[in-house]
């Protein structure tokens, strides 16, 4: 996904009646905007998804006590994560397997998701 896409996104998380503040979007890149909300006092969770070195660093960050910080930050880092495959009747089984397979560099994909069809997801 791009940035317009995340930019979209949260738009929509708005539109629906998420309160302000609760869903930000920033964009830039990590040296430009990144440690300005892992560091900022009244930041309670961060989740990142990236690189092992980012991941590494915002654990780092947060785990240093701000002043006038109350509580414990809660870093989720996925680092060097895979994709999921969501798999339905409509799907190309043959390359389903085969891309499930590859996965990102030489690692396959951790979550294959099955499903007899997409109406099936809400009821799950």
């Amino acid at each position: 996904m791009n940035g317009y896409s995340y930019l979209h996104r949260s738009d929509i998380f708005h539109e629906a009646g998420l309160p302000p503040g609760v869903l930000n979007f920033l964009p830039g890149t990590g040296s430009e905007v990144g440690d300005l909300p892992v560091d900022h006092p009244r930041t309670r969770m961060i989740a990142f998804t990236g690189s092992k070195k980012v991941g590494l660093r915002i654990a780092k960050r947060s785990a240093k006590i701000q002043p006038g910080q109350i509580w414990i930050k809660r870093p989720i880092a996925e680092m060097d994560g895979k994709n999921s495959i969501v798999v339905d009747e409509t799907a190309d089984l043959d390359l389903a397997a085969r891309e499930s397979r590859r996965g990102k560099g030489k690692q396959p994909s951790l979550q294959i998701c099955l499903f007899d069809s997409l109406d099936d997801v809400g009821r799950r």
